[in-house]
């Protein structure tokens, strides 16, 4: 220390390491040794204080933001599952009376009413299916009449019946036609035998 001039110094004095100041006073000089290793000690416990800190905070963000996403989802859970329980047939069942008035339900009525308005086009499609088939059915009992009062005549040349015979073929297709549709208007759910592939016989 006795080579140092006045000022301020850091030095390693047996393994110790010392904050250094040197000052001169008249003639006599004066040095203050400062310990440094406490000053360490506390900067070491501070850094892993604020690393602990800093991890725990992680965590308890973590556990509190899954806890609160449960809390938000929550309500739109509720609704998926009430949606994909809903039967087709129950058309009374209601959604948007079950949640509350914010944006899940507002998704609510939305749901519903969509599905009012695809149960209006489902039925007007239903009426208008079976009101088609039942006015195709008087002109093709009709024609299929005629074609075979004609068919019965024998003065009928050959190019002539074969005419009448496609005749007779596109109103028994149309006839066919008409009665699937029926079967599709009328959505019958019978637990009948269930029918074999087409071309085969019944189970």
């Amino acid at each position: 220390l006795r080579d140092l001039e006045p000022g301020r110094y850091s030095l390693d004095l047996d393994g110790v390491r010392y904050r250094v100041a040197v000052e001169r006073h008249n003639a006599t000089r004066f040095y203050l040794l400062y310990d440094q290793t406490h000053i360490k000690l506390r900067q070491r416990y501070f850094a892993w204080l604020l690393a602990g800190g800093t991890v725990f905070m992680a965590l308890l963000s973590a556990i509190g933001g899954v806890w609160l996403a449960g809390r938000v989802i929550a309500p739109v859970t509720a609704l998926a599952g009430r949606v994909r329980a809903l039967d087709p047939d129950d058309l009374d069942t209601g959604l948007a009376d079950d949640f509350s008035q914010d944006e899940v339900g507002e998704l609510a009525r939305a749901v519903e009413a969509y599905r009012a308005r695809l149960r209006a086009f489902i039925e007007r499609e239903r009426v208008f299916t079976a009101d088609v088939s039942h006015e195709l059915r008087t002109p093709l009992t009709v024609i299929s009449g005629a074609v075979e009062v004609l068919l019965g005549d024998p003065q009928l040349q050959d190019m002539q019946r074969a005419r009448l015979a496609r005749i007779d073929r596109a109103v028994h297709d149309m006839t066919e036609i008409s009665a699937a549709l029926l079967i599709l208007a009328r959505e019958q759910r019978t637990a009948g035998p269930r029918a074999a592939p087409c071309g085969g016989a019944e189970v």
